[in-house]
């Protein structure tokens, strides 16, 4: 059996290991070895280096978008490092806003709702309630229980629970209470 470059230049491509921080020595690397292969094969062979063309072509796509991937994960990584963070004071923020609407003297309830918020808002968190009345939008909002049977598009009655968007991602939908539109048009007439 004749020796195909080819084939020898495919098995040492197949030994590099392609990791995104080196696959630009990966595929120079492997560019060596498909020129050593050309040369011991006396480039006469002109299919032979068409094939070797492409193959070197394909191992710098893929090692391009390799990095390029890397690249994404990481600026997403960086983007959205702190949303377990920021999710883990919601159930404190909440509990918050049940104390302030319970007691008498809410200046302090006040002073720490806004601390708490700040420190979110530093992180690019950020807490939106929708209004009663508001068209239902279930990308932004849960609802955990209807007043009416829907018979049309609903909307918000009762906001329970905020949600919070970190870069215009919604961390956590807001809770609500839906009715039926058409009741509530029908009610106030």
């Amino acid at each position: 059996m004749a020796w195909d470059p080819v084939d020898a230049a495919r098995a040492q491509w197949r030994r590099l290991r392609i990791d995104a921080r080196d696959a630009k020595v990966a595929t120079g690397a492997a560019c060596v070895g498909l020129g050593l292969g050309m040369l011991m094969a006396g480039a006469r062979d002109r299919r032979a280096l068409r094939r070797l063309t492409a193959v070197v072509k394909t191992a710098e796509a893929d090692a391009d978008a390799a990095r390029r991937t890397a690249a994404r994960d990481v600026a997403e990584a960086k983007r959205f490092g702190a949303q377990k963070v920021a999710a883990s004071f919601f159930g404190v923020a909440d509990s918050l806003a049940l104390a302030r609407q319970s007691s008498a003297d809410t200046a302090a309830y006040d002073a720490l709702d806004a601390q708490l918020h700040a420190a979110l808002a530093a992180n690019n968190v950020t807490p939106f309630a929708p209004e009663p009345g508001d068209a239902f939008d279930p990308a932004t909002m849960e609802a955990l229980r209807a007043l009416s049977p829907p018979s049309g598009p609903p909307v918000v009655a009762e906001v329970l629970q905020r949600g919070y968007t970190m870069h215009d991602r919604v961390v956590r939908a807001a809770a609500v209470v839906t009715r039926d539109a058409e009741v509530s048009s029908s009610s106030s007439s």
